[in-house]
């Protein structure tokens, strides 16, 4: 027995060990191959995901914007109606309908008086004027039936609503009669502020999705409650205001895997739902998927829950699950296929993380441009149109105080938007060719009136060598020699501020620029801190004179960027000699005269007679205020000016009407800017030739790159300057004109 034991034992044994050899390295390759199929898994996972955060917030930042365009056309009706609460019922007319016809989303525009007892009987008198005999301040019973209102103490019916048809039952309405409506009338009136009420099924509404009334208080003056004369109301639709205003959604709501719902965090319990309305949903925790973003954006005083949502595609893992099936075939390259895995995902991690904070910054740097830039230009340009018109002494101080302040915003607001770009590596310097008495006399036009209203002397040297042309960049040796011979006149209280300019051949940095004051001057403890982000002499000093810090880091940055140096001289007391030089190509020697001052004797010669004949301009701008702003202008400098109000209607007008000139602005609805051009220059000629002007609150250099190849012929940022715009008007129709009798 003991023998045929070990006969037959050791084969089931050796068996017994080969099993186990097969099952460790088939154990080892399994759970190599599922750690694999875990990480692959993960990383597709991670990639999606950072796929679906960059697309939804592209999303939520289109529904932000839509909401916000929506709104302001609320905002701009009572902003007439803030200005003039007697209009007729025809004027409130030709005002709303403007606006309810670019905006899909707009079922009503509506005027709410606040009317009290002793005069409910001369309004209801002149609607019945007006044509409407029926007319009756009237109230809904609970079987729907309208009945004339009781008698209250203060009413607030429905007067004025376009469109009219089919909105002749709302007239004479008292909106107070109804729960819902009157704790958004209320909460209006208390805080001075739009104040939505919750969702709501309009009356006229075929396309099934919900909609809420936006109330905005008008008041006689600033002590509101006690001088309530009304609200303007807006009747809007949730679903359009999301799908058709402004900029269209990158992906189509509801389409493919991403998703979009929205809910009214204020409402009551089964009422949150605003869009889809077909969706089942109740609340956002209803929402199941992978992938959820919400953003909470503030609608007239309540809180929109706007969440992105997406279910992870089952193909994400197909690459995991051909790891599991190879695995144990390639076990004992496992490790190192580890290992590569592992840098792929961190490179994968540190690309995606790089996008994203280029993604972030650009588009930060693009909205806070436009955003800040466009009711800049309506400032700007309103307080210039009004220092044009009749004002006495105190009427004018204020509103040359108002230009000066919103023009120090503006130059801090460039300086910031100025050092995002350098920071961001995103600023190149253009070579182009250029005079350098031409360049040093417009930044002496610029300051001079700055110099001659502190009763400085503010003159410029330009050596013999150095009055030639260069290639280089004119704008940024324009901007650093403004920012530091503006700090000389602002730190300057007597004396003279001195602009040279000398070539040293011999040099390896030829070009040498600098700046004289007989200033405050700077004491040395502050020299190392001079050219740094935020930094001012001392307290004392940004207190008295202001500014943001940023100028001389940004002509650090710049003088740097085009290969120079940059330092100063200075006795605190006396002055100071801010200095820089740079490598530059000189193309050409000029003789002419080298220096002159800023004591109103200077003068200058043109090729052409400046004139400002009457000409015909075309403004395609959708800004109401802008496009008043443009108008006036315009008018001022002696050109007649039409107005369209999209792209389009530019395209149409410039098909109808022969102009001398277009104002093209880039963001439009139904058709921006750039397809407006492309389509323009597409017409049969003549008509494809006229002249096209970017007018635009984008601001950045790509703003104007990408204008340019649609086909503009120049480019415009906002706030628009009065004589830049006249300049600029004045270049392209005189070389209009000469195109015109050389051919």
């Amino acid at each position: 027995m003991p023998d045929n034991f070990l006969k037959t034992g050791r084969p089931f044994w050796s068996r017994l060990q080969q099993s186990m050899t097969y099952f460790t390295v088939g154990a080892i390759g399994l759970v190599l191959s599922s750690i694999l199929f875990v990480i692959v898994r993960d990383i597709d996972h991670e990639k999606e995901q950072a796929h679906f955060e960059r697309m939804a917030e592209q999303q939520l930042s289109v529904v932000q914007t839509n909401i916000s365009l929506t709104l302001d056309n609320l905002v701009a009706l009572s902003a007439y109606l803030d200005a003039s609460p007697t209009l007729s019922r025809a004027t409130f007319s030709r005002l709303a309908y403007p606006l309810i016809a670019r905006n899909p989303a707009i079922q009503a525009l509506e005027w709410i008086p606040h009317v009290h007892n002793n005069q409910r009987k001369r309004y209801e008198a002149s609607a019945q004027a007006d044509g409407f005999s029926d007319f009756r301040f009237t109230e809904r019973k609970s079987q729907g039936l309208m009945v004339a209102m009781p008698e209250r103490t203060v009413y607030d019916p429905v007067y004025f609503v376009e469109p009219l048809h089919g909105n002749e039952k709302a007239l004479g309405f008292d909106l107070a009669s109804n729960p819902s409506r009157l704790e958004a009338l209320e909460k209006a009136a208390r805080t001075g502020n739009l104040a939505s009420t919750s969702r709501v099924v309009l009356v006229q509404e075929t396309g099934n999705q919900y909609g809420c009334l936006v109330f905005q208080p008008i008041y006689r003056d600033s002590l509101r409650h006690e001088t309530l004369l009304g609200f303007a109301l807006g009747v809007f639709r949730v679903q359009d205001m999301v799908e058709k205003t402004g900029s269209p959604l990158i992906h189509p709501p509801q389409a493919h895997s991403l998703q979009i719902a929205i809910f009214d965090a204020d409402a009551k319990p089964g009422e949150q739902l605003l869009y889809p309305k077909a969706s089942g949903m109740v609340n956002v925790h209803d929402i199941k998927a992978d992938f959820i973003l919400t953003r909470e954006i503030p609608v007239a005083g309540r809180h929109w829950q706007v969440t992105v949502f997406q279910t992870s595609s089952a193909s994400m893992f197909w690459g995991g699950r051909g790891i599991l099936l190879v695995g144990v075939l390639i076990t004992l390259f496992a490790i190192a296929y580890l290992h590569q895995i592992d840098l792929s995902r961190q490179a994968v991690a540190e690309k995606i993380a790089a996008e994203q904070a280029d993604l972030a910054k650009s588009r930060f740097i693009a909205t806070m441009s436009h955003e800040i830039r466009t009711p800049m230009n309506g400032i700007i340009g309103m307080t210039s149109l009004l220092l044009d018109t009749p004002l006495n002494d105190e009427q004018k101080h204020f509103t040359e105080t108002i230009r000066l302040s919103a023009d120090a915003l503006l130059t801090v607001i460039n300086d910031i938007l100025d050092y995002a770009k350098l920071e961001s590596g995103k600023f190149e310097l253009e070579q182009t060719p250029f005079e350098m008495s031409t360049m040093i006399e417009g930044v002496v036009d610029i300051l001079t009136p700055r110099a001659t209203e502190k009763g400085l002397h503010l003159s410029y040297r330009i050596q013999d060598d150095a009055n030639a042309r260069f290639l280089g960049d004119s704008g940024r040796l324009r901007q650093i020699l403004l920012n530091l011979a503006g700090n000389a006149i602002k730190f300057t209280e007597r004396g003279h501020v001195t602009i040279e300019v000398a070539w040293a051949a011999t040099e390896p940095l030829p070009l040498r620029f600098s700046v004289t004051d007989t200033g405050i001057g700077i004491p040395e403890e502050a020299r190392n801190r001079l050219f740094r982000l935020f930094t001012q002499v001392d307290a004392s000093t940004a207190r008295r004179y202001g500014g943001s810090g940023l100028g001389l880091a940004i002509c650090k940055r710049l003088v740097q960027q085009m290969g120079g140096n940059i330092d100063y001289s200075s006795v605190a007391g006396q002055g100071s000699v801010f200095h820089f030089t740079i490598p530059i190509t000189r193309l050409a020697w000029l003789a002419g005269t080298s220096a002159v001052a800023s004591d109103g004797q200077t003068s200058s010669l043109t090729t052409l007679e400046r004139t400002t004949q009457l000409r015909r301009i075309l403004i395609a701008e959708d800004n109401p205020v802008n496009q008043l702003v443009a108008v006036k202008l315009l008018e001022k400098l002696g050109y007649r000016a039409d107005v369209a109000h999209d792209g389009r209607e530019a395209v149409e007008m410039v098909t109808m009407c022969d102009y001398a000139l277009v104002l093209m602005d880039m963001a439009m609805p139904n058709m921006d800017g750039l397809s407006a051009t492309r389509a323009i220059r597409a017409l049969p000629s003549p008509k494809n030739a006229v002249t096209i002007i970017a007018m635009t609150a984008n601001a950045r250099d790509e703003d104007r790159d990408t204008c340019l190849a649609s086909g503009m012929n120049d480019f415009l940022s906002k706030p628009i300057h009065r004589q830049l715009l006249a300049d600029t008007l004045q270049h392209w129709i005189q070389k209009s004109a000469l195109t015109t009798n050389s051919s």
